[in-house]
């Protein structure tokens, strides 16, 4: 009733609908969460999945794993990071070089309390280096990406400086360069490579997630865009969007910040807003 109130043409219809009382207990459940029991194609490392499996069932849907790529250290690179404390900066832009950084440090000896400042990007990465508890020193305030970072390197890192970027052989060594053209002494450490993981026959589901453009590029080659017809497809931030567009693959649905949490969450309410029909008109 309180729905085709709203519908009824109201000057100025009301932003969205609060449940108070004994049903709201149904929010979020198997049976009654916003997803309604879909199967959610979960194509992430084995890094993400235990967080992409719990927030899939929160929401209420199946989470189906299939990991479709994996992490794989540069023996070359990670002796590198032996001496990371000689450098003035260490620059990481993903939450996997984060990961990545860290598991490579007890390794080569490296006493993480005596890191050098840190400038970093993206929420993703910054939410890593809390669960570390590094802070990192400069973050853009907009624009998360390279562009961003950029802006803030130019008003924190003076010429000179050494810096360490980490990166996988996906990111590309872009940033590095731009910042040697700042006038800093860059060592462009490509850490990890993302591997294709072997697939066999590809299981049933309605709703795919993507973590990575390295996981899009995995998933076409095994089984092309066909397999993505009629499937609702689901993009962690833009860069991951980006490469499903190159693909070929247009109407993805992307998460504002490039965490699993948002991008469940950008899931979920597009399920919700799908099942209330159009939207009212103002």
């Amino acid at each position: 009733d309180m729905l085709e109130e709203a519908r009824s043409g109201r000057e100025h219809p009301p932003a969205g609908l609060v449940v108070i009382g004994e049903v709201a207990r149904f929010a979020f459940t198997r049976e009654w969460g916003a997803l309604q029991g879909q199967r959610v194609l979960l194509t992430c490392s084995e890094t993400l999945q235990p967080e992409s499996r719990r927030c899939v069932v929160d929401a209420g849907g199946i989470p189906i794993s299939l990991p479709l790529i994996q992490l794989r250290p540069e023996s070359p690179a990670t002796a590198i990071v032996t001496n990371a404390n000689d450098f003035d900066w260490i620059v990481v832009t993903s939450p996997s070089s984060v990961r990545c950084l860290l598991a490579a440090l007890p390794e080569q000896q490296v006493d993480v309390r005596q890191l050098p400042t840190i400038l970093a990007c993206g929420p993703g990465t910054l939410r890593q280096l809390s669960q570390a508890g590094l802070i990192p020193t400069a973050i853009p305030e907009k624009g998360f990406g390279a562009r961003g970072l950029l802006d803030v390197a130019k008003t924190n890192i003076k010429s000179g400086d050494r810096i360490l970027r980490i990166r996988s052989d996906r990111a590309g060594p872009g940033l590095a360069e731009a910042l040697q053209a700042e006038g800093a002494v860059v060592e462009d450490c490509c850490l990890y490579r993302n591997e294709a993981l072997p697939q066999g026959e590809l299981p049933p589901f309605e709703t795919v997630f993507f973590a990575s453009s390295s996981g899009v590029a995995a998933f076409t080659d095994a089984w092309g865009t066909e397999a993505l017809n009629d499937k609702t497809v689901l993009a962690i931030g833009q860069p991951t969007a980006k490469a499903l567009v190159a693909a070929g693959v247009e109407n993805a649905l992307v998460s504002k910040e490039a965490t699993v949490e948002d991008a469940i969450g950008c899931l979920a309410a597009h399920c919700v807003n799908g099942s209330l029909g159009p939207p009212l008109e103002s």
